[in-house]
């Protein structure tokens, strides 16, 4: 016999989840961007300055892609919206820092990095977008549809975007680890290997992708499986103190607290989660928060 309560919490908003999916899709972004152009440019600096920009932007993105507000009364998210000047933000930021790095003025070094970034970098910026819409805009979208179908479809959601963001960020840091073991040999006589400590950091970003990624993924595996056994359980009558109640559109988890002793003892009961007639989670009821 089991009160339930570790295992209730199965049944509260995915809050942790989405904060682990947000982590996994900026690191992914950034250690796998950074993997590509330096070795693009056969440079670990230029590598290191496109991975650390593309994360505060690919951070703020997939933040943004969850909120719900739209444009209007379209159904067009403000995070698509935004999707065009974080890009350009994001090649004249890296630009930029690397502007600084090449003149004794740093002002006017990261200003002209910045202009050009947002502005002829759009030869690189405009195709990395597009990649990055396919490979992580399509996915997170449908995760989003899934999650209007209720707590279950939201978890499935933020596991497949979990799964893509680890499997992506492992790509990357698989790029980044032969070009550790190989670094750039110099082009011209007299020239100096590129340094392995730009390329550290970029690994490091996409071992932290990758891991998000797949503790998200197993996380949410984890908890559908342990609410599935719990409401099992709970219709089998094995768990004291919650029962399934049958509504006109499923079922409902219910908590029963016994109250009072002997022949005044009396049940209170609180719903704690609709479920649909197959006993998936649809929507934490507000009396959840307090378990």
């Amino acid at each position: 016999m089991s009160d339930g309560r570790r295992e209730t919490a199965s049944f509260r908003s995915l809050g942790t989840l989405r904060v682990l999916n947000v982590i996994a899709v900026g690191f992914s972004l950034a250690g796998t961007t950074g993997a590509i152009l330096g070795r693009l440019f056969s440079k670990g600096e230029v590598g290191v300055a496109c991975a650390l920009s593309t994360l505060v932007f690919g951070l703020a993105w997939a933040a943004l892609l969850r909120n719900r507000k739209t444009v209007g009364a379209t159904k067009l998210r403000w995070g698509w919206v935004a999707s065009v000047p974080l890009a350009a933000a994001n090649a004249g930021t890296a630009l930029g820092m690397l502007g600084v790095t090449s003149t004794s003025n740093a002002v006017e070094g990261f200003l002209r990095g910045a202009a050009l970034g947002g502005t002829i970098g759009a030869i690189v910026w405009v195709p990395a977008l597009v990649a990055t819409l396919v490979c992580f805009g399509y996915p997170i979208s449908w995760a989003q549809k899934r999650a209007q179908q209720g707590l279950a479809g939201e978890e499935r959601g933020e596991l497949v975007v979990g799964i893509l963001s680890g499997t992506v960020a492992l790509l990357g840091l698989a790029l980044t680890t032969v070009l550790l073991l190989s670094p750039f040999e110099p082009s011209y006589e007299g020239a100096v290997r590129d340094p392995l400590g730009p390329w550290l950091v970029i690994a490091a970003l996409g071992f932290v992708g990758a891991a998000s990624g797949f503790l998200a993924a197993t996380f949410a595996k984890r908890r559908e499986l342990v609410r599935r056994l719990f409401v099992r359980k709970v219709e089998e009558g094995a768990v004291t103190g919650y029962r399934i109640a049958e509504s006109a559109e499923g079922k409902v988890l219910m908590r029963v607290t016994s109250m009072g002793q002997g022949y005044r003892v009396a049940n209170f009961e609180e719903p704690l989660c609709d479920l649909d007639e197959a006993g998936e989670a649809r929507k934490p009821l507000a009396l959840t928060a307090r378990l």
